[in-house]
């Protein structure tokens, strides 16, 4: 099985940063199969463009624009890119870098989809600052990261599960992402008070139900953004908001760019 040293992705490379134990590449994939294979180091991918498949021993992820996969190093896998264009950005991390920060990578087992909305728009924050070229902020993309393995640390499950009800909630959310749900309907899905409801969502998410929502539809418009036959007000429908304007807004907040500015950064 081959191992694909420091840097290596298959694919043609359109970007390549380096900076303390950490490689950035922004890639455009070029072959429609990668037989088994694993990496040496840690490392993200994010799919800005296309869909990629990735099938490990435990199973299959489907990647569409938005997706973010971490991968364990050494974690076998093999590739398929169903046929148009992908292109991916990668951010891999070298052991040292994950002592130097104390981060505890066995809390990071094999690889994992993270679909945690707070944990996707911090990636795209990240990838932004890779796109600033000379000015690109060393120390912006080690605290983003740094942040994003916060939030990663944070969702662990640990001794003190999150509540059943609670996932129902969030499954409900992430199914429904473009829908106004009422608090109540949330609440008696769960069947429990709103006031608690509202209370532990916080407690455990770290953000408001109106905030995680907002986050949720942020990044789910990742993947129509890249869907250039599609206006930015088609996006801002599809995704739930009340129109364009408050669209472009909730996506400056978050970003600190507007969709139109994110399209023409990843080349639509």
């Amino acid at each position: 099985m081959k191992a694909q040293k420091k840097g290596e992705f298959y694919g043609s490379h359109k970007n390549v940063i380096t900076c303390s134990q950490i490689v950035i590449t922004d890639t455009a994939y070029t072959l429609d199969y990668v037989d088994w294979h694993y990496h040496e180091h840690a490392y993200f991918t994010f799919l800005l463009k296309g869909k990629l498949v990735e099938i490990n021993k435990r199973g299959t992820q489907t990647l569409t624009p938005g997706s973010l996969l971490f991968h364990h190093w050494q974690d076998a896998h093999y590739n398929i890119k169903p046929p148009g264009y992908a292109q991916g950005f990668h951010v891999e991390m070298e052991q040292g870098w994950f002592d130097r920060y104390d981060v505890k990578t066995e809390l990071f087992a094999g690889s994992r989809l993270l679909e945690d909305p707070v944990t996707i728009n911090l990636f795209t924050k990240l990838y932004r600052e890779t796109t600033l070229g000379a000015d690109a902020s060393q120390l912006s993309i080690q605290g983003l990261l740094l942040q994003v393995f916060g939030e990663m640390i944070r969702s662990v499950p640990s001794q003190s599960k999150r509540p059943s009800w609670l996932e129902r909630v969030r499954e409900i959310l992430h199914d429904r992402y473009a829908d106004n749900i009422p608090l109540e309907t949330l609440a008696r899905e769960a069947d429990v008070h709103p006031v608690h409801l509202s209370r532990e969502f916080s407690r455990w998410f770290n953000v408001t139900l109106g905030e995680y929502v907002r986050a949720l539809r942020i990044a789910k418009s990742l993947e129509f953004l890249a869907q250039r036959h599609l206006s930015v007000a088609e996006v801002a429908y599809t995704c739930g908001f009340a129109d364009q304007s408050h669209y472009i807004r909730c996506f400056r907040e978050g970003h600190g760019i507007t969709p139109a500015m994110y399209r023409k950064q990843i080349g639509c």
